[in-house]
């Protein structure tokens, strides 16, 4: 799905994420920016998540539960003003692993990349990677749907790219 340009944040819920395009996605008020998870055991896994904003005063862009599992994301120019100075792109996430991010999050988990993307042409809303992404081929293969955003087969080359869709 599709989940783009609403003020109250992006999406929220219990039970799994997956495969989503959670785009410029906003919220001034007490809300979440992106993703936010009730409960235990959530997953949220192989989306690309980009362009959210949250303000100052609530959970970050993605928030969540115990033992919630992020893994193969692309969380990538989220704003999330925070005068303490404190990351709030991920709030309560405790087992991070393979997302790529423009933040640093190995505070949270392990195998995570610090990097751009590299879109296609995110201004246009193509989020399709180029072939020189650092998110290509490097994926969790235990977390990895069947397709992708688009109903593509998820490749088992070297890997499954990370976020939600599979460059050719």
């Amino acid at each position: 799905s599709t989940i783009a340009r609403n003020y109250r944040g992006g999406i929220s819920g219990t039970g799994t994420i997956r495969n989503n395009l959670i785009i410029a996605n906003s919220n001034t008020g007490e809300y979440h920016g992106a993703i936010r998870v009730f409960g235990d055991n959530a997953v949220i896994t192989y989306n690309t998540i980009v362009g959210n904003f949250v303000n100052e005063n609530y959970i970050g862009i993605i928030g969540c539960e115990r033992d919630t599992i992020v893994n193969s994301n692309i969380i990538f120019a989220n704003e999330h003003p925070n005068p303490g100075g404190d990351d709030q792109t991920l709030i309560g996430c405790e087992a991070t692993r393979k997302n790529l991010s423009d933040r640093d999050l190995s505070s949270t988990g392990t195998d995570n990349i610090v990097g751009d993307p590299l879109f296609v042409d995110s201004a246009s809303d193509d989020y399709a990677l180029l072939s020189v992404s650092p998110a290509n081929d490097a994926g969790d293969v235990t977390m990895m749907p069947d397709a992708d955003f688009y109903g593509t087969q998820r490749s088992l080359g070297d890997g499954p790219d990370i976020g939600a869709i599979e460059s050719e």
